[in-house]
């Protein structure tokens, strides 16, 4: 199962979004998107450090977000077709992607809270 950060009262908080104007809704997307970079840093260390013959195409991470506020990490490098290693999936998340974000949730919970509390003071 994949670990996340979970912000209650997100049916309030994507009224208020809905309700921000264009140039702060893009700050709170960048700031989202900001607080997880220790994730996707300690992800791209750990792919490196736990997961035999990676390399660093498979290794690299991004952030991505959508449209309803939401923030992911997810392995840089797309396979289109069949893998010639059909575990790679189940190795980054157990050994790399969700131990990054466990050990992490600290500080991205921090990072979550000052942009929410910044949009909020802006609003």
């Amino acid at each position: 199962m994949a670990s996340s950060i979970k912000v209650e009262g997100v049916p309030e908080l994507e009224a208020a979004f809905a309700r921000m104007a264009a140039d702060t809704k893009r700050g709170v997307r960048k700031s989202l998107r900001e607080a997880a970079q220790p994730v996707q840093e300690r992800a791209e260390r750990l792919a490196v450090a736990q997961i035999r013959n990676i390399g660093d195409r498979w290794s690299r991470m991004r952030i991505g977000s959508t449209g309803k506020m939401l923030v992911y990490v997810a392995p840089r490098a797309k396979r289109r077709g069949g893998s010639p290693r059909p575990n790679l999936r189940g190795l980054l998340l157990n050994k790399s992607m969700n131990p990054a974000l466990d050990e992490s949730k600290p500080e991205v919970t921090a990072r979550i809270q000052a942009a929410v509390d910044e949009a909020a003071a802006r609003f």
